[in-house]
């Protein structure tokens, strides 16, 4: 038990999931209702704080669906990821199960 409290000193795991108009955050077992349409209010407000707290030597980013809804889930993807490039000095993973024109877009993009 002393053992996973200790690795969650040191592993963050942020879970974003979009509601209606509301995103629901869970960092570690911390959930933080965000009422917004917009990934970049969250990223700026929730993500990045906690995110520089823990001072993190690389970040994973892991998504099941794209979101291809429309350009502003994209522009609001990417933001988010561009923002997560500043930590861990910009060593970043990027990991999608999605397919398609989007995507290529998105590797060159990280670029």
């Amino acid at each position: 038990n002393g053992t996973k409290e200790a690795l969650n000193d040191y592993n963050l795991c942020i879970s974003i999931k979009r509601s209606n108009e509301q995103f629901a955050v869970t960092a570690n077992t911390e959930e933080i209702t965000v009422i917004t349409d917009s990934l970049a209010q969250v990223t700026n407000k929730v993500l990045l704080p906690i995110a520089y707290k823990f001072s993190p030597q690389a970040v994973v980013v892991m998504f099941d669906t794209f979101p291809v809804s429309s350009p502003t889930s994209i522009s609001g993807l990417y933001y988010m990821i561009h923002q997560l490039r500043t930590l861990a000095e910009g060593r970043i993973i990027v990991v999608t199960e999605a397919k398609g024109e989007t995507i290529k877009e998105l590797v060159k993009y990280l670029k």
